[in-house]
């Protein structure tokens, strides 16, 4: 079950490290009246891109351990 989590975490943090816009778009855009600004984006890059790189390293130990 644990390697499904790691899966999903891997998979939805990907997808945000991709396109950021569209993750605050589903998450966040319904409640503001206008976007943030592009340092949003960029924060929420990197915090995806590092959330991706810490589930890709547990996903592959679990798989290989």
């Amino acid at each position: 079950m644990f390697k499904v989590f790691l899966a999903l975490w891997v998979i939805v943090a990907g997808y945000s490290m991709i396109n950021p816009r569209h993750v605050w778009e589903i998450a966040q855009g319904w409640k503001a009246h206008r976007e943030p600004p592009k340092s949003y984006f960029v924060i929420a890059r990197t915090t995806a891109t590092i959330f991706f790189l810490v589930g890709f390293v547990f996903l592959f130990l679990e798989l290989f351990a």
